[in-house]
């Protein structure tokens, strides 16, 4: 993954490899719809500690377009709609601080979407709307669960 722009008004950029990556994958029993709930992967850099959280992602349709949403994930049909929650987590020594993208403030997308990989592009503001990121990532599942299945 890379990513540039500012995070708390200071400029940043970085590019990693993916270490951990988990995705959680709902199947609807009526349909047998696979949907991707979540996905979280982190990996590292010379400095940093660098993780990317993506929450309600929805059907695995291949390319499509996610509007950032914070509250996407408590919406009754939200592995349905075109919302995604995404957030950044740097850490540092003994440090964490997860970044929140800001409701509005950017999109997600999806270039590549299945069972075991995603790829796409994302900009938007993380934690302040001042601090604006753009990032690029393909991700292959190291790790992959089965959370629940909805009717």
């Amino acid at each position: 993954m890379s990513i540039q722009g500012r995070l708390e008004s200071q400029p940043i950029q970085l590019t990693i490899e993916f270490s951990e990556s988990k995705f959680h994958i709902v199947r609807d029993l009526d349909s047998l719809i696979f949907s991707l709930d979540r996905f979280v992967g982190t990996g590292h850099s010379p400095y940093f500690v660098l993780g990317l959280e993506m929450a309600s992602i929805g059907h695995l349709l291949g390319d499509h377009e996610l509007a950032l949403d914070s509250s996407a994930s408590r919406k009754p049909d939200h592995l349905a709609d075109d919302n995604v929650v995404m957030a950044l987590r740097l850490a540092t020594g003994g440090q964490s601080v997860r970044f929140s993208a800001v409701t509005a403030s950017g999109q997600l997308m999806l270039e590549n979407q299945n069972l075991d990989s995603l790829q796409g592009r994302f900009i938007g503001s993380f934690g302040s709307e001042d601090d604006t990121i753009e990032g690029c990532f393909h991700v292959f599942a190291l790790e992959t669960f089965l959370t629940r299945t909805w009717p």
